[in-house]
This record gives structure tokens, sequence and C-alpha cells, in this order.
């Protein structure tokens, strides 16, 4: 075992995944090492994230030799077995529970755009309150604003229109949609109300 690590140390160095995962895998020559060489303890270091590290090192080359925000992004999108893998390392790195892994992959394979992240939080509340406040420290988010997909698509159209009386009509059609602003912005009611006769 010794001598086939010496071959992994040779390849990779000492400090890396592949080293790490070769001592966890055979506890009797790392526990050996310890002794001989006071090799460091790996008690907190999790054998799912070298196995991802060491699984996916040649991707991981390609994605750091890309620079810009835009390049890495499509790399991702474009090999979704390794953003996903990437994600899941993300989780172990960032010490989530691993019953809550697959919502982090999950939750990061969100596109950043309108309320989906917080729909998302709102319909896992385990996963929002153990990772999203409790591990990253986020704040609270109200999710009395956070509108449903049918109002999110209303709103879009909405702010379309002009001011005035089309955006009036368009609130008289719909008292979801309505309520929803006079909760969210502060609007006055319109939905059967004289303002709609």
């Amino acid at each position: 075992d010794f001598v086939e690590y010496g071959k992994v140390v040779d390849e990779f160095g000492g400090g890396s995944a592949e080293a790490k995962l070769f001592r966890l895998e055979h506890p009797e020559m790392f526990k050996w090492g310890q002794a001989a060489f006071e090799w460091e303890d790996l008690v907190d270091q999790d054998i799912e994230e070298l196995e991802l590290t060491t699984q996916w090192r040649e991707m991981d080359e390609k994605y750091d030799a890309l620079t810009t925000t835009e390049e890495r992004q499509s790399f991702l999108e474009a090999n979704s077995e390794y953003a996903t893998a990437r994600r899941q390392r993300d989780a172990y790195n960032a010490g989530v529970p691993k019953n809550l892994i697959d919502e982090w992959v999950e939750y990061y394979s969100i596109p950043r755009a309108g309320w989906d992240n917080e729909r998302y939080l709102m319909e896992h509340p385990d996963f929002y309150k153990e990772v999203w406040l409790g591990i990253l420290e986020n704040k609270e988010i109200d999710f009395g604003k956070v509108p449903s997909v049918e109002i999110e698509k209303l709103l879009g159209k909405y702010d379309e229109l002009p001011a005035g009386s089309e955006r009036l009509q368009f609130r008289c059609q719909n008292k979801e949609f309505d309520d929803y602003l006079v909760k969210t912005r502060g609007y006055k009611p319109c939905y059967g109300t004289d303002r709609c006769k």
C-alpha cells in the first residue's frame, strides 16, 4: 500500500485529493503513517468530496483555464454532469448536511432571474433554515412578498404597460394580482372599487 501511495504522491503531490483519498481508503497504512511521519488528521475530510475532485480533475483544469464568467457559465451549461459534481463539492466544502446536498445542487441550478430562487426556499423549509439562514448566514426572506409563478408573469406584463389607465384596467381584471400589488407595493385597491367603473 505504501508503495502505491508513493506513486500517487509522485504524480499528484502529498497534499492532493488523490493522496488524501488513498490514505482514507487504506486506514491501516494511514494509521501507521500518522505514527511514523506525523501525517495530518483527515477527520473533517469527506471521502465523497475527494472522490469528486479526483474524478473531475481534468474538467476542473479546463474550467479553471477559462477567464470570464460567461465562458465558465457556458462551460457548465454544456457539461451538466460536471456542473452537478461542482455543486456537490461546493456543498461539502460549505459544510452542508448530506441529506440537503441534493437540495443545494437543485437550488444553485436555478437561473438567477425572477423569483424562482425565493419560491424554492419557501418550498424547502429545512434547506432554508439549515443552509440559507444557518450555514450561509443570509437574511430572512419575507415570503409574503414572493409572487406565485402566475402573479410573476402578470407583473412582467403590468410593468411593461404605460402608467395610467392601461395599468388601472389591468389591475381591475384580476383580484389576486391587485391584492398582491396592494400588499407588496402599497398601492390603493382597484379591483371591485369605483376606480374600475
